[in-house]
């Protein structure tokens, strides 16, 4: 009988049922070659993935793999779980991306980019692949890793163009119309370009920066520069570069800023003023939140691609909402897209940011805004900040007289009824409110903080009524002959009384006394 002849490598795996001597044979070849290769660790991953093909025994390939590579000193170069990560994807058909690293610190060149061959079909790495057909990889298999994988996988930390407000990628600016969020980002942008401070002691990562100011022309950009840089000694950032027009995102204008990134000898920040301007125009055909999120879409992936921040400048709407960050104008596709959102609301003539990200922490800061030098100030935490302003807010309005806690609410402009009401508490523990009356409150020391108080009483009008009796469960006098029983006056005399009832009332009489006497209307409960 015919012995089967020796399976090809691109065969088909059910066609590649191989005999134990045929395995050897392979794994004699493929311990020459990873002996004669000079990235040994490389040429065992290679020969892993030849031998995927062939239907054996799993542990059979992965023992004799191993073998090959202690015979050529692989473990006394790299870590064990590095090498038995590598056979193990290359039996499973997979090129590993994973950097490894030699006994001495060096690189084992694991992600070296090779055109290697398994029967006659190049592998190539998920970035090879993109970076020479400008397409994604088709392999879904390219595309995934393990659990293990991620675990073995260093990251270096996030890096950010503000400290703890814009990390690298796309950062949304919302506010309303003509509060300063301009001024603020190009404020930004000058701390970068000239290595300066902003937002009081904050300063950011140095580099060059495009600003993209789309709603403004030369003369106002000039105006502004002139006014935020009236105290710079010296020539202009000349790190700074804009541009009062630029083509659409669907027009090139991603292109455009990705080759402005490359061209620039350390891009660091872009600022898109406004998205409105930028943006692919909408046809009114696809779907609202499909294309808010590829307005902001595209931009965040060049951010990501070359590790730069992005700023999108855009508007809220008119309508508030109980999340401050619902407040965006459009649909939640601008807010899913972008990795950062800052939004700037005045609230009681105080600008707090509210900051929420994918990498940093959510956070709200209390700004304020110099007209003398056009400048953004951060004052701190809003929670501190506005803690002692609201109180200031309670005392104006408390100066017009005694309130409602409702009407204090109002006027001081406070959050809500029930951070109000924990406001009154603390500060009338403080002496710095008194409470008159049942939700009313006054300034001390004033004549209407007596405002609801009750009059006391004289000493004897209290006495008095200590002495009077309750006689609603009385129903029946006819036993009672002496009226001590009732007012426990031991020095009335004990005289006899006559009863009798006169139109359901009763009324009382000594004998041989008038009968114009005070009368006790006595009821029967219902």
């Amino acid at each position: 009988m015919k012995q089967p002849s020796a399976p090809s490598i691109g065969a088909e795996r059910g066609n590649n049922l191989v005999s134990p001597s045929q395995l050897h044979a392979e794994f004699a070849t493929a311990r020459r070659n990873v002996a004669q290769a000079s990235d040994k660790l490389r040429a065992l991953e290679d020969e892993a993935l030849r031998l995927s093909v062939f239907v054996t025994p799993r542990s059979d390939r992965v023992d004799g793999l191993t073998d090959i590579a202690r015979a050529n000193g692989l473990f006394n170069k790299f870590r064990s779980d590095d090498i038995e990560h590598v056979i193990d994807q290359g039996l499973r058909g997979i090129r590993t991306q994973l950097r490894v690293q030699n006994a001495s610190g060096e690189d084992g060149d694991a992600t070296l980019e090779r055109a290697n061959r398994v029967g006659g079909a190049p592998i190539l790495t998920a970035q090879t692949q993109e970076r020479r057909t400008g397409a994604a990889p088709t392999n879904w298999q390219q595309r995934t890793a393990t659990a293990t994988d991620l675990q073995r996988m260093t990251f270096p930390p996030v890096k950010f163009i503000l400290p703890g407000l814009v990390p690298e990628g796309a950062t949304l600016v919302i506010s309303r119309p003509k509060l300063g969020k301009s001024w603020l980002v190009l404020d930004i942008a000058i701390a970068i370009a000239a290595d300066r401070f902003t937002l009081g002691e904050m300063r950011p990562a140095t580099g060059d920066v495009l600003y993209l100011a789309l709603e403004d022309g030369k003369r106002r950009l000039h105006g502004r520069l002139a006014k935020l840089l009236s105290t710079f000694a010296g020539s202009w950032p000349p790190r700074l570069n804009f541009a009062t027009e630029w083509r659409r995102a669907d027009q090139g204008g991603l292109g455009d800023i990705e080759q402005w990134i490359i061209a620039a000898k350390c891009p660091r920040l872009v600022i898109v003023d406004t998205l409105a301007q930028f943006r692919k125009q909408p046809n009114g055909k696809a779907q609202i939140y499909a294309e808010d999120y590829a307005a902001v879409a595209g931009l965040q992936r060049l951010a990501s691609k070359y590790n730069i921040g992005i700023i999108i400048v855009h508007h809220d709407r008119k309508m508030e909402a109980d999340d401050v960050f619902d407040t965006v104008s459009g649909s939640l596709g601008l807010t899913a897209a972008a990795d950062t959102i800052l939004i700037m609301k005045r609230r009681a003539g105080a600008v707090t940011l509210h900051v929420r990200g994918r990498d940093i922490e959510e956070r709200e800061l209390a700004l304020q805004f110099n007209q003398d030098t056009c400048r953004w100030s951060s004052l701190g935490a809003t929670a501190d900040v506005h803690r002692s302003a609201e109180r200031n807010r309670v005392l104006d309005a408390l100066r017009t007289g005694p309130l409602l806690a409702k009407d204090i609410c109002t006027a001081a402009d406070l959050l809500n009824r029930n951070a109000g009401d924990q406001l009154l508490f603390r500060m009338t523990q403080d002496g710095e409110i008194v409470r008159v009356g049942r939700g009313l409150y006054s300034l001390p020391g004033t004549d209407a903080s007596k405002v609801g108080k009750k009059e006391r009483l004289p000493a004897e009008a209290t006495n008095e009524i200590g002495n009077l009796i309750n006689l609603t469960d009385i129903t029946d006098l006819t036993d009672i002959t002496d009226l001590t029983e009732l007012t426990g006056d031991k020095t009335a005399p004990a005289t006899p009384i006559e009863r009798h009832s006169e139109s359901g009332t009763n009324r009382r009489r000594p004998l041989g006394q008038p009968t114009e006497v005070r009368k006790i209307a006595i009821h029967k409960p219902k």
